[in-house]
């Protein structure tokens, strides 16, 4: 079995905008042998506006590789990881 993980957060400014960030990871699986698992890649990333201590933009993506991968279980019985994209709006603490 093969794990790695790099991730990348970024707490300076992006672009002009001042209380901006941006986080990035890959993560690579090998295959798993029981019950056998296929191994994926995914990739992830989120960037995000704090303006202000009670106030947060952030837009994130999920397995932006492309298709579904299993993570664990048995073939039929298991559930599948799609791309998934979540924009989010916090105010308040």
């Amino acid at each position: 079995m093969v794990q790695a993980l790099q991730s990348q957060n970024l707490a300076a400014p992006v672009g002009k905008l001042t209380g901006t960030w941006d986080e990035r990871s890959i993560r690579l699986q090998g295959r798993l042998p029981d019950p056998d698992v296929p191994s994926y890649a995914t990739l992830d990333a989120r960037v995000g506006w704090h303006p202000k201590t009670d106030f947060e933009l952030s837009l994130s993506g999920w397995n932006l590789t492309g298709g579904s991968h299993a993570e664990w279980g048995v073939p039929g019985a298991r559930p599948e990881f799609e791309r998934s994209v979540f924009f989010k709006i916090k105010m308040g603490s």
